[in-house]
């Protein structure tokens, strides 16, 4: 059995004074046969701590700089996975961060990227233990009193930045791959 750790962050930014949570589309792997959206997260670099990590991982896979992390925010997720055959048991660190930017760079690891309100993102993440860390950065912003209503999303692409229609919002693919264009 092989024991992983990787760090993550929970990014939201503000949109008419109500937070919308940056989830990444991740494509489909080997490991998962349809692609997926999800939170920005990676493997612990030698010698760095869980928050560098989640400082990292987050620049590089979306340019973002200005976190603001909300101390007393840190949630565990694990889980189990195989490759080949090797069982791998994982351990994932999140927080919870806000920042001011609303245009991303995504990096090669991802096909696009969406702002969605917290019950929308909850909705739209596949695997279950993240609705479960979602819902409790939801649970914590409402305590410190950060609105969590539902206004319009905002989607982007690596290739094409659209605003979708209020449709599209209720009907987020959890498993198709948004459409780009090549740059």
């Amino acid at each position: 059995m092989t024991q992983e750790r990787s760090s993550g962050v929970i990014v939201f930014t503000l949109f008419q004074k109500e937070p919308y949570v940056l989830l990444l589309h991740y494509p489909a792997s080997s490991g998962d046969k349809e692609s997926y959206w999800d939170l920005p997260k990676g493997h612990l670099e030698k010698g760095e701590t869980d928050r560098q990590t989640a400082v990292r991982e987050v620049k590089e896979e979306t340019g973002i700089d200005d976190l603001k992390f909300f101390e007393g925010f840190k949630e565990q997720i694990h889980y189990w996975f195989q490759v080949q055959k090797t069982k791998v048991s994982k351990t994932v660190v999140f927080y919870l961060a806000c920042t001011k930017k609303h245009q991303i760079k995504v990096s090669f690891e991802h096909t696009g990227y969406v702002w969605l309100p917290f019950n929308d993102a909850i909705a739209a993440v596949k695997f279950q233990n993240a609705k479960d860390v979602l819902s409790m950065a939801k649970k914590f912003l409402a305590l410190h009193r950060i609105a969590t209503n539902k206004r319009p999303v905002y989607h982007r692409s690596k290739a094409k930045h659209q605003k979708p229609s209020e449709s599209s919002v209720k009907t987020v693919p959890k498993q198709r791959q948004p459409k780009t264009r090549s740059s």
